[in-house]
């Protein structure tokens, strides 16, 4: 009789646990699916403006599959590096990039949906043939160039 009743407070237990967990990896798909789109608009953007990489590409860009692709939250969910593939008319690179986000919600998800989602980028290349089966990176971050007869550091 114990076992019976013990089981009937278990189930909805079970049940009520296993939601928590579907609502958990759900958010946490959203979260990082929001951010890898936000990075992909970046990309792209960055990528269209170097005259070097779109020529050597060819336009317009598009992102590649996003089976191809990969991202990691790291630092609480504040810094986010990716890899994606940007497919033009004549060849395909990688990018590879690292942002973190700007002031906001706690929760990278609420930051994303309501906040400012403003990701600011730290690094980010593009890898092309360099012919002979080589390879090399094109920078497209923005980085100030000091002015001739300016201290750097």
């Amino acid at each position: 009789m114990r076992a019976r009743q013990l089981i009937t407070y278990l189930r909805p237990a079970g049940g009520l646990a296993l939601v928590g967990l579907l609502g958990c990896t759900t958010a946490d798909a959203l979260n990082e699916a929001l951010v890898y789109r936000e990075c992909q608009r970046l990309a792209l953007e960055k990528a269209t403006e170097n005259a070097e990489l779109s020529e050597q590409l060819g336009l317009p860009l598009t992102p590649g599959p996003w089976y191809n692709a990969s991202i990691g939250l790291t630092h609480r969910d504040n810094m986010a590096n990716c890899q994606f593939t940007v497919v033009g008319s004549k060849h395909s690179s990688d990018i590879y990039m690292r942002v973190v986000r700007t002031k906001g919600p706690r929760s990278t998800l609420l930051y994303n949906l309501v906040g400012p989602a403003n990701w600011e980028v730290l690094l980010m290349e593009a890898s092309i043939s360099a012919g002979g089966g080589l390879s090399r990176n094109i920078s497209l971050t923005d980085i100030a160039k000091p002015h001739k007869g300016e201290a750097v550091g």
